[in-house]
């Protein structure tokens, strides 16, 4: 069976190159397309907790994972014009959000809280953060928070740990392979097969990421199996 495998495989061997380089292009765009669409959510089908949201999002047109609390620290919390007119700056900034409005406002130790509501699922959300933290560029400070400014923030955190075990792994088996396999092309043979698994792998999580929901780290464990 192996032997008649091998020939099989040499005999068209063309058609076998251009599909590997179909999945590893497939995965190169996938890849830096794939964030977006990850979250990491805490929800368990079938709690109460579970339709609680369901019905927020359904009878009032509000998620419990889509929205953002917006921090100020000032001397004077519980000063009513001092409120007003933070709620105004959170109303304006709010705008770079569709169908964004205004929650609850809490006052206390120096810190005034304001809810942006959003009907946005947690993947949708988190695209917003960065546009809402510069629409509240200003006096004072502010600090955007919520499961969907967290979930934004965790992104680059992955990123960089992706990075960081990039660096360290790539080179090193390398190393490896070069004590195995001395100098020779032997040593891009398992590069390859690891990136088209990697590529290939990325691809169908792209996919699936649209049907499915797929936890932020997913890309970090692809990689790390595959090489």
């Amino acid at each position: 069976m192996p032997a008649r495998w091998t020939r099989l495989v040499l005999r068209f061997r063309r058609p076998i190159i251009a599909a590997w380089l179909v999945v590893l292009a497939a995965g190169a765009l996938a890849s830096p397309r794939l964030t977006p669409l990850l979250s990491n959510s805490f929800d368990v089908p079938g709690t109460d907790s579970e339709r609680a949201s369901t019905l927020l999002a359904r009878d009032f047109g509000e998620r419990p994972d889509g929205t953002f609390t917006v921090v100020f620290r000032v001397r004077h919390s519980g000063n009513r014009a001092t409120q007003d007119r933070l709620r105004r700056r959170v109303a304006i900034a709010a705008r770079s959000i569709p169908g964004a409005s205004l929650g609850v406002t809490h006052t206390g130790g120096g810190v005034v809280f304001i809810d942006v509501r959003t009907a946005l699922d947690l993947q949708h959300a988190k695209r917003h953060t960065d546009a809402l933290r510069h629409a509240l560029e200003g006096t004072p400070h502010t600090y955007v928070t919520g499961q969907p400014a967290i979930q934004r923030d965790l992104d680059r955190v992955f990123a960089a740990d992706l990075h960081r075990g990039e660096a360290i792994a790539i080179p090193l088996t390398l190393l490896v392979l070069l004590v195995v396999f001395g100098f020779s092309l032997a040593v891009v043979i398992p590069f390859l097969v690891a990136g088209c698994a990697i590529g290939g792998t990325l691809a169908a999580v792209y996919v699936l990421a649209h049907e499915v929901p797929m936890v932020s780290y997913v890309r970090n464990l692809v990689e790390l199996i595959g090489l």
